[in-house]
């Protein structure tokens, strides 16, 4: 939740474009990772799932970074 609250601050206090896109990406792998590992508490998901999900979560970390970069500085941040 930390680093959802400080991507929001980032971007009302006009942060650099590089700083915010890391603070998003960061985000987002730990969001992903949570609900992963709540996931396999619950026993949902074997280890061998986790580690197939945890890279695609590592993936998704990388594509909302450099979205979130692509669209910074499209609109001139």
């Amino acid at each position: 939740m930390w680093l959802g609250f400080l991507t929001i601050f980032q971007l009302a206090s006009r942060d650099r474009p590089r700083r915010v896109a890391r603070t998003s990406g960061d985000w987002a792998f730990w969001i992903g990772a949570a609900c992963l590992l709540d996931r396999i508490e619950l026993g949902i998901l074997t280890f061998g799932a986790f580690l197939a999900l945890f890279v695609v979560v590592a993936g998704l970390s990388l594509i909302t970074r450099a979205l979130t970069l692509l669209g910074l500085e499209k609109i001139k941040y």
